[in-house]
């Protein structure tokens, strides 16, 4: 994968760039996408590689970039131009221009900050904090939103993932309730638990977990978490 025996200058006089560091790749039929590094420190430009090996910078705003894969879509989540994050779509297979298709799916929403992302068959899900408490939502190819789910309760949404029926999987966990794994028809939004981590002596239903507002001393809203067990006096 880019591979050239020759010096750097000869390489910056190619124009090519080099694969960032921790960077992310995917190929599909004879075409590659990946992250290279660029000239703003800390920020990642995406390449994309067209199968006569033509370099091209489809227009995704350089920054933090990760990939998520699913088939023959590829979805690309970025904080450029987008502090709290958006995601992009790419079609791998090259138009007639030579660039592949590229388009915004999840925008930036001010204040909700888009944490992992999980390509599905036909859409992409992303998790995100908003207000200081967790949520999942689900978007089509055509960035339409086709699922959201939150929760009066602070936690994580982790290793979300395609099931191989379309749906959603994922974990959940507080700080009062081990991990609990689920799954979301991204049709219906019904949620189904499929697992749970059993802890002995252990029992979440004795502890609550409650998000509380603190005003600081120059009148800042903090978000605060608070677990407890249920028959603790809170004084």
């Amino acid at each position: 994968f880019l591979a050239y025996d020759l010096s750097d200058d000869e390489i910056a006089q190619k124009g090519d760039r080099r694969l960032a560091y921790d960077g992310e790749v995917v190929e599909r039929n004879g075409s590659v996408l990946y992250t290279a590094n660029s000239t703003t420190y800390g920020a990642e430009s995406v390449i994309f590689v067209g199968p006569d090996g033509k370099q091209i910078s489809p227009s995704i705003p350089e920054g933090t970039a990760s990939f998520s894969t699913y088939g023959a879509n590829v979805f690309v989540k970025t904080n450029g131009q987008a502090p709290d994050g958006r995601v992009f779509h790419v079609q791998m297979e090259p138009q007639a221009d030579g660039q592949p298709k590229v388009a915004e799916v999840v925008p930036h929403i001010e204040g909700r900050n888009i944490g992992s992302v999980a390509a599905l068959t036909d859409g992409v899900a992303v998790s995100f904090i908003e207000n200081g408490m967790p949520g999942l939502a689900v978007y089509g190819l055509d960035g339409a939103l086709k699922q959201q789910v939150t929760t009066p309760e602070p936690g994580v949404y982790s290793a979300m993932k395609a099931g191989s029926d379309g749906s959603l999987s994922f974990n959940w966990s507080t700080l009062g309730q081990p991990t609990v794994q689920k799954k979301l028809d991204v049709t219906t939004g019904a949620i189904t638990e499929t697992g749970e981590t059993m802890i002995p002596g252990f029992n979440p239903d004795d502890y609550r977990v409650e998000r509380k507002l603190y005003t600081s001393t120059d009148g800042t809203q903090v978000p605060i978490s608070i677990a407890h067990r249920k028959d603790l006096k809170l004084d």
